[in-house]
């Protein structure tokens, strides 16, 4: 197929054939996904999964964090647990300050977290929304009645009004036509209006070549590939080897450039992508033929994906482990997520890692408090090398 970016259809396998997937909700799924890499600009791009079959999917099968109605991410952030949202609202404020009034739209705004975290600073803007889960729709609905929300897919048609903000968290990686959604973006645009886009960095995440519902993977080097494309030019730009998210603050001018081909850098980080799952799987195996019982600490995809390939047997799970409160009490498959400080109940507990690689080395100093038995894949610091010659603003 073409690649979503070029359009060109130069490109080769990067990795087997799956007949099972994961979603990016953290469900297994029987479907089958096929990556490949674009000879022509290095982008690396789901050829199957959720392509044609996006209107199922997001309307009736993506789950959202339904765990629980208020679940979100968390992260940790200069010594404190901050929700998703506060922090994009930060990252938000350190390149651009919203005016005391405008209009702002959030595609993909999910449950209106972060339409909730905006209002409550800026009390005069007008609040948009849309989201193809029905289920969040009526969510942001009950903590947003002042918003106005649309429940689909996002085109440009369903607007009269110019944004002065248009936020797309964790939009384009979903994404069929990622330059058919950035032309329908522009044209909501005011002339002098700001983009806000998030989407995880393929540097740190291995596991997105499981992920079914994940149809590009991008690194800073692709998504700015893109941009280039449509005239987009980042007024700030977060790309971090410790934040699965590449997050840029964006304007609009008409200035188009040409693309540059990051083949060698992109097949380079796919191979040792490959390698790492690899090594991942090798320490479930370990763990699952040696303990008749243990935890893991992490709901990341690539410990479902051991689960799903036969490296993790599931009726061996006694718990998951976790530091969000706002998933501990819940269940993934059945099983009860704990708090991490649950661990020092269960000393004897041998604990695997269901997490990216990034954050491992934190994680690690985390469980030696605990003095419990871990194995960690050999190697997993590799992401550092593709991150040397990275400008971070």
């Amino acid at each position: 197929m073409n690649c979503p970016i070029c359009h060109s259809l130069n490109n080769e396998q990067v990795y087997k054939k799956l007949s099972q997937s994961i979603t990016s909700d953290s469900e297994l799924v029987n479907f089958p996904i096929s990556n490949v890499i674009c000879f022509d600009c290095g982008n690396v791009f789901n050829e199957t999964g959720a392509r044609n079959q996006v209107n199922k999917f997001y309307a009736d099968d993506y789950k959202l964090h339904e765990e629980t109605k208020k679940a979100e991410f968390k992260y940790f952030n200069d010594g404190k647990f901050v929700t998703h949202q506060d922090l994009r609202l930060e990252i938000l404020e350190n390149f651009f300050t919203p005016s005391n009034q405008g209009k702002i739209l959030d595609i993909g705004c999910g449950k209106g977290n972060f339409l909730l975290s905006f209002s409550k600073k800026y009390k005069k803007w007008d609040l948009y929304g849309i989201e193809i889960s029905k289920s969040a729709i009526e969510f942001a609905n009950q903590i947003l009645p002042q918003a106005t929300f649309y429940e689909g897919f996002f085109n440009s048609k369903i607007f009269t009004e110019k944004f002065d903000l248009i936020l797309a968290h964790g939009v384009l990686e979903h994404l069929e036509s990622p330059n058919v959604f950035l032309d329908d973006m522009l044209s909501c645009l005011n002339d002098d209006g700001i983009i806000f886009i998030e989407v995880p960095n393929f540097k740190l995440n291995s596991a997105d070549l499981f992920t079914y519902d994940h149809l590009t993977h991008f690194t800073k080097e692709t998504l700015l590939n893109l941009f280039n494309l449509h005239g987009i030019e980042p007024i700030g730009l977060i790309e971090s080897n410790e934040r699965l998210p590449i997050s840029i603050i964006c304007k609009k001018t008409t200035n188009k450039k040409t693309i540059i081909n990051h083949y060698t850098l992109l097949k380079k980080l796919t191979d040792e992508h490959i390698q790492i799952n690899e090594s991942i799987f090798q320490t479930y195996k370990k763990i699952n033929d040696e303990f008749s019982k243990f935890g893991i600490f992490g709901l990341g995809e690539i410990g479902l994906a051991g689960i799903q390939h036969g490296k993790l047997d599931k009726e061996k799970i006694q718990f998951f482990f976790d530091e969000n409160d706002l998933l501990v009490g819940t269940k993934k498959l059945g099983i009860e997520i704990k708090h991490l400080s649950d661990l020092s109940k269960y000393p004897d507990l041998p604990i695997a890692l269901s997490v990216s690689p990034c954050y491992m080395k934190n994680i690690i100093k985390k469980l030696d408090k605990f003095n419990t038995n871990y194995l960690t894949p050999t190697g997993f610091e590799y992401y550092n090398s593709f991150f040397e010659n990275s400008t971070i603003r």
